[in-house]
């Protein structure tokens, strides 16, 4: 499990540092596209690393402390079906329909 918890640390700062990078020099809108659906695959990822979180840690917490583990199991499908909507929004905004929004 600690090999796993590094492995994600390091997934993510990878992914923070190409999203880092990616970022547009314009100000322009049609720059925001591919902010937007860089933005619903690090979503997307996010709520795959939660979901594969949840059936490593959760089981265990909830050994230790069954009301704890509910609540944590709780807190997680939350926060990725949180990051699964986002991920959805933001890949229906890099679709060129940011003008509709705006």
């Amino acid at each position: 499990m600690k090999v796993f918890v590094i492995a994600i640390v390091i997934f993510v700062i990878i992914m923070y540092l190409v999203y880092m990078l990616s970022l547009p020099v314009s100000d322009s809108i049609e720059s925001l596209d591919g902010v937007f659906f860089y933005l619903a695959i690090f979503q997307w990822l996010c709520a795959a690393i939660i979901s594969i979180s949840i059936f490593l840690y959760v089981k265990r917490i909830a050994m230790s402390n069954r009301t704890y583990g509910k609540t944590v199991l709780m807190e997680a499908i939350v926060f990725a079906f949180a990051n699964l909507i986002g991920g959805f929004f933001n890949y229906y905004l890099s679709k060129d329909l940011i003008g509709d929004l705006l």
